[in-house]
């Protein structure tokens, strides 16, 4: 079984997720209606009329006509008639007869704070689509023993395996065994290869470039700029060449390849061609190039040489 990484979503923990339902929309009473109650008519007797007995009419007998003969009639409009204007009656004008102001204790206010809080469509949905992420692939070996090894996704999967059943030979195999790529080491002389239909040295399948730190690889329609700077390797298409589309490290002595999206959606063919270039890298085999760059024959490239120590 072999994976295809096009169009793949972001591995679990990675990138993160996106956000859990409900985190967009506002909470019940942030921007939408009050809570039921918070901001509604104001408790019965708060505002509105007196609770009976209090600052209404007086109790029968309590304020009204004096006891018969004990102090006469009572000074006028002192107990007999009503009290004065608002003062046990009804309220002052504005004070809790009419309606609160708009916003107070009804409807909400009208938007005013527009410029303050975002507007609320951008809760409303979590972004449609979701850039794909760069997907790094690690080596279970590290340095040279990568010619003994395999290759596992962010998932855990492994996708490629390595292995060399004596040190002259070397296969690189898809999970569902079929060989992809066969290398033959020599000791005094140039490797020979097969690789996805080519024959030949892989001086030749990846020749020196412009310089002692760049080689070149074609793929496909596009010829590619494989450059080496403080021991990471950059895959750089002169067609456009501010891309990176995938990158070989090796933190902690563990080989990595990080294959961006724009390389993720040339498909796993690529991925394997950055395959065989981390196992050449790697393996600290000379290429022995025909004119050596700088005189040196060591390695892919001429100054520094590979990650790890010869394995011929």
């Amino acid at each position: 079984m072999s994976y295809n990484y096009q169009n793949t979503p972001p591995p679990p923990g990675q990138y993160g997720a996106p956000p859990p339902q409900g985190q967009y929309p506002p909470p019940p009473g942030q921007y939408g209606a009050p809570p039921s109650g918070q901001y509604g008519a104001p408790p019965p007797g708060q505002y509105g009329a007196p609770p009976s007995g209090q600052y209404g009419a007086p109790t029968p007998g309590q304020y009204g006509a004096p006891t018969s003969g004990q102090y006469g009639a009572p000074p006028p409009g002192q107990y007999g008639g009503a009290p004065p204007p608002g003062q046990y009656g009804a309220p002052p004008p504005g004070q809790s007869g009419p309606p609160p102001p708009q916003g107070q204790y009804g409807a909400p206010p009208p938007p005013q704070h527009q410029g303050a809080y975002p507007a609320p469509s951008q809760y409303q949905q979590p972004p449609q689509q979701q850039q794909q992420p760069n997907i790094v692939f690690k080596c279970s070996a590290p340095g040279s023993g990568i010619l003994n090894s395999t290759f596992t996704d962010p998932w855990g999967r492994i996708a490629w395996s390595v292995a060399s059943p004596s040190k002259k030979e070397t296969c690189i195999k898809k999970m569902d065994g079929t060989t992809i790529g066969h290398l033959k080491w020599h000791s005094h002389s140039a490797a020979d290869m097969e690789f996805k239909g080519y024959k030949g040295h892989p001086r030749d399948f990846v020749p020196p470039g412009d310089d002692e730190h760049t080689r070149r690889i074609r793929y496909e329609n596009d010829e590619y700029n494989v450059v080496e700077i403080e021991g990471t390797v950059y895959f750089r298409p002169k067609s456009a060449p501010n891309q990176t589309h995938a990158i070989i490290r090796d933190p902690n002595g563990m080989t990595e390849m990080e294959v961006t999206p724009p390389g993720l959606a040339l498909g796993n063919s690529f991925i394997e061609y950055v395959l065989l270039v981390a196992v050449l890298y790697q393996s600290g085999v000379p290429f022995r190039d025909k004119t050596p760059i700088s005189g040196a024959q060591y390695g892919m490239w001429a100054a520094g040489g590979a990650l790890a120590g010869s394995y011929s």
